[in-house]
């Protein structure tokens, strides 16, 4: 219990903040439409969707990479470097002022913020069992950044500087992210072996924790064809891939233009900030109570699948039929 204590303490809370970091910065763009950012850039037509979904190329792209990539990398320092890249790219948006500008670098941070979510699997499978992982999981992915965000953007709004509001978004986000990425490179450590947190023994310990659950790492120099070949030919595999799919349609929607569907309801930028916020802690409630359901019942992970859908099918038919 100690050790778990440990390395929940240390890598968990790094993981957490990591994805923390991810989050709000995603939801940066939304922010600064409803701020001046669409006028400022002259983007016009269907301009801001193309360079909200330029991203998602970019991260397609960077998965690809990945896939290559993290057989052959130390992994905490591959995501710290991913992280502080992503932040740098961040600031420069604040540099953006048309809409090749603004294609270009969105694309750039899909490349770098698609090594998270792998790395974030292999990290989980080197310091945690298969039954632990759902929660940390939960922990670590959140809503809280939608909760925060809503009035960190509302914050910056307050602020009567020379730039505008929009870029403030990107450069304090962007400045925060990038601090942290160098912090991460000294605490976060690569594998059991480099934890400077555990002592001999708790390492020993930490090592056969993931071993007899037959959960350790697999992070390997080589990428076995044969393990490939054996995801593509399992139906779990695709129906996974289906839901991951039509989620991440939602999602990406829900992130890039949600804050400007409330603002078509006649809100002020600065009250449409903060309307985000409750949806973001239902969600983060649901997650803690699906979760919770999941460890509690077994064989149930389908069913949460389909009725966790279900609440946010109605709600978006609630929002395009409602006056």
């Amino acid at each position: 219990r100690k050790v778990l204590w440990k390395i929940d303490l240390f890598i968990c809370t790094n993981l957490f903040l990591i994805a923390f970091l991810e989050f709000l910065d995603k939801n940066a763009l939304g922010i600064a439409a409803v701020y001046s950012l669409k006028t400022d850039c002259n983007l016009v037509g269907n301009q801001y969707s193309t360079v909200a979904s330029v991203f998602y190329f970019g991260y397609i792209l960077g998965e690809f990479a990945c896939f290559f990539l993290l057989s052959k990398v130390r992994i905490g320092k591959f995501v710290s470097l991913s992280l502080g890249l992503w932040g740098i790219l961040l600031m420069c948006m604040a540099a953006c002022n048309s809409f090749g500008s603004l294609v270009a670098v969105r694309f750039l941070l899909g490349i770098f913020e698609a090594a998270i979510l792998p790395s974030f699997i292999i990290i989980s499978s080197i310091w945690w069992t298969k039954s632990e992982q759902p929660l940390r999981s939960t922990l670590y992915f959140n809503t809280l950044a939608g909760i925060l965000g809503g009035i960190f953007g509302h914050c910056i709004g307050l602020i009567n500087g020379k730039l505008a509001t929009w870029k403030y978004i990107f450069l304090i986000y962007g400045a925060v992210t990038v601090f942290y990425s160098i912090i991460l490179v000294v605490i976060l450590p690569d594998n059991i072996e480099t934890a400077w947190f555990l002592n001999k023994r708790e390492k020993q310990i930490a090592f056969l924790r993931v071993v007899e659950n037959q959960s350790a790492s697999t992070h390997g120099n080589k990428i076995k064809i044969s393990h490939v070949w054996e995801g593509l030919i399992d139906p779990k595999y695709w129906v996974v891939v289906a839901f991951i799919i039509c989620q991440a349609i939602t999602n990406a929607g829900i992130t890039n233009f949600n804050p400007l569907i409330i603002r078509g309801f006649g809100f002020s930028a600065l009250k449409t900030t903060l309307m985000g916020t409750p949806q973001a802690a239902v969600a983060m409630g649901g997650g803690i109570i699906v979760t919770a359901l999941f460890m509690w019942i077994q064989n149930i992970r389908c069913l949460l699948w389909y009725l966790s859908s279900l609440p946010a099918l109605m709600g978006s038919i609630m929002v395009n039929k409602i006056n």
